[in-house]
């Protein structure tokens, strides 16, 4: 049944992943659904629902951890240079990148 479970959130990733409509939420999305199943993993397969409480706590603060961390490198990677180009959009990127005005050259003194 949990691989069952697994098999269905994966299915929604990629689904989530080919629909343009959710491309400015997919970040946020796919987050969630992977945290989800890391806590189904996590319960079922290593068998903290059947272990102390503690571990439990363990493993959530890891996870706590792991995802401040990574909000924070990607509010420190957006406060240092900005929004990737298409705020993330797959289908504008690279073609945005020509789109860019050409640097001016350096005055010469």
């Amino acid at each position: 049944m949990i691989a069952l479970i697994l098999s269905v959130i994966t299915g929604i990733e990629v689904w989530v992943y080919y629909v343009e409509a959710l491309a400015a939420f997919i970040f946020p999305i796919l987050i969630i659904l992977s945290v989800f199943k890391f806590v189904m993993v996590v319960a079922y397969f290593m068998h903290l629902k059947f272990d102390h409480a503690s571990f439990t706590w363990y493993f959530g603060g890891g996870l706590a951890l792991a995802l401040s961390i990574f909000g924070g490198l990607m509010l420190l990677q957006i406060a240092t240079h900005g929004l990737p180009p298409g705020n993330g959009n797959f289908k504008v990127y690279p073609p945005s990148l020509q789109s860019l005005p050409a640097e001016a050259p350096a005055e010469k003194h």
